[in-house]
C-alpha cells in the first residue's frame, strides 16, 4: 500500500508539474493509436478491393485512393519520432524536476551525514536512480493512454466483424495490465 501511495504521489506531481508534456505524449499515444486502427482498416478495404475486382473489373479511382491512403498510414506508423519527440519533451522536465527536488533535500541534510558510509551508499544509489521515477511514470502513461486506446479499438473492430471474440479480448487485456503493472514495478523496485 505504501508502495502505491509514493506512485501516487510521483503521478501526481508529473502532472501537477508538465502537464502540458504529459498531454502532448498522451496525444501523440492516442494519435498513434488511431493510425494504427486506421491502417488495419485500409488494408482491409484494399485487400477487399483486389478480391472484389477479380472477376468484376478494376475500379482504378478506389484502388489508387485507398493505395494511397495505406502508404501514408504506413509512413506515419512507422515514424517513430512522434513518439520520441512527446516522450522527450516531458521527461526532460521531470527529469529536471526530481534532480531539483533531490538536491534540495541533500541540501538540507547535515553536513556531517556525508561522512558516513552507509548514508553516502544511499546518497549514491539515490542520485543514479532519480531518473528511473520519470521512467516508471512514462511507463504508466504509455500503458494508460496507448494500451487502452488499443483496447477500445480493438473492441469496436471485433464488435462490428465478431462479438464473441470480445470475451477472448477481455482476457488478454486484463493480462496485458497485469503484466504490465507487475514490470513496471518490477523494474522501480530493482532500480
Amino acid at each position: 500500500m505504501k508502495s502505491l501511495k509514493i506512485m501516487w504521489t510521483y503521478i501526481r506531481i508529473s502532472f501537477r508539474y508538465s502537464f502540458f508534456g504529459i498531454a502532448l505524449f498522451a496525444f501523440i499515444l492516442l494519435f498513434n493509436s488511431l493510425v494504427r486502427l486506421l491502417f488495419d482498416f485500409t488494408s482491409k478495404y484494399l485487400t477487399n478491393q483486389i478480391t472484389d475486382s477479380i472477376g468484376v473489373g478494376f475500379n482504378k479511382d478506389i484502388w489508387f485512393s485507398l493505395s494511397f491512403f495505406l502508404v501514408v498510414f504506413a509512413l506515419t506508423r512507422l515514424s517513430g519520432h512522434f513518439y520520441q519527440i512527446g516522450f522527450d519533451y516531458f521527461r526532460i522536465k521531470l527529469e529536471q524536476l526530481f534532480r531539483r527536488m533531490f538536491l534540495y533535500r541533500a541540501y538540507n541534510i547535515e553536513h556531517e551525514k556525508f561522512f558516513d558510509a552507509d548514508f553516502m551508499n544511499r546518497y549514491t544509489f539515490a542520485d543514479s536512480n532519480v531518473t528511473k521515477v520519470v521512467d516508471f511514470v512514462g511507463n504508466i502513461i504509455q500503458l494508460f493512454f496507448s494500451s487502452f486506446a488499443d483496447f477500445f479499438a480493438i473492441v469496436v473492430v471485433f464488435a462490428t466483424v465478431n462479438p464473441i471474440l470480445l470475451s477472448f479480448i477481455l482476457i488478454l487485456f486484463i493480462m496485458h495490465v497485469f503484466i504490465s503493472f507487475y514490470s513496471a514495478k518490477s523494474r522501480y523496485s530493482l532500480s
